[in-house]
This record gives structure tokens, C-alpha cells and sequence, in this order.
């Protein structure tokens, strides 16, 4: 039902943004998590969502999170994430952005004498175990780490 919302309201940042936070919560019980891995609808869903919200830091945050968990447990996740939603497109792509944004960030944080870790930082954080989860997976990891 999560997944519906966060397609009926695609244009919705903050609604998006609180779908996201339940689904970080569910995603952390196995339950919950097993059974948003029934269905690839679900995965789908939520790699949509990143795609036509990139910009949106606290809303990448989440489902970057989501989708840690979700392939974190699941070697056809994975796959799926890879290959049937772009997934070795979508992370590099990702990485890119908000490595550049980071690269910003730090450079103005510097300036003003802050060591905080930023939400850029973060983000990337999830990228890479993303990233990581998907490449152990036999099929999806040498595609990936090709791109």
C-alpha cells in the first residue's frame, strides 16, 4: 500500500518523504522486509521514486536506505534492482551527483571551520552499500563494477 501512495503522489516531495521514512522503519524487521520482497512492484516502486526525485537529499536519503536493506537480504533483489530497474545505471549516476554536491559542501564547510558530517555524506554512505550489495550477487556485480 506504501508503494501505491509513492506512485499516486509522485509529485509530492514531503508526503514522499514520510512513505520513505516508515518504509526505513519496516525495512529494518524482517518481516516487514521479506514481505516488500515478495513482489518486485515494490523495488520498482521505490527505484522510480529516487529517479524522478534525485534532487531531493532527505528523500535519496531514505529510499537509498530502503533499497540497502532491501538488497542486503535478497540475491533476486539484487538481480532485479541490476538489470529490470537500471540499477548500474541509476548508482553510478547517483554517486556522481552527489559526490560533486559533497565536494561542494565540503569545500564551503572548510571555509567556515565546520567538521560535521553533512547529509551529502550520508547519502553517499548508502550509495556504497548499495553498492555493495549488489555487487556480491554473481550476476549483477560484474555488470556493475564494468560501469
Amino acid at each position: 500500500a506504501l508503494t501505491n501512495v509513492m506512485a499516486s503522489y509522485a509529485g509530492h516531495v514531503e508526503l514522499l518523504t514520510n512513505v520513505a521514512r516508515i518504509l526505513a522503519k519496516l525495512t529494518l524487521h524482517d518481516k516487514a522486509a521479506e514481505a516488500l520482497a515478495r513482489s518486485d512492484v515494490h523495488l520498482r516502486q521505490i527505484v522510480q521514486t529516487v529517479r524522478s526525485n534525485m534532487d531531493s537529499l532527505a528523500l535519496c536519503l531514505r529510499l537509498l536506505f530502503v533499497l540497502g536493506n532491501l538488497t542486503e537480504r535478497s540475491d533476486r533483489l539484487r538481480t532485479v534492482f541490476a538489470f529490470d530497474c537500471e540499477g548500474t545505471a541509476l548508482v553510478p549516476e547517483l554517486l556522481g551527483k552527489y559526490w560533486q554536491k559533497e565536494r561542494q559542501h565540503a569545500a564551503e564547510k572548510s571555509k567556515a571551520g565546520s567538521k560535521a558530517t553533512s547529509e551529502f555524506e550520508e547519502v553517499l554512505v548508502k550509495l556504497v552499500r548499495l553498492l555493495a550489495n549488489v555487487a556480491i550477487s554473481p550476476s549483477a556485480g560484474p555488470t556493475l563494477a564494468a560501469s
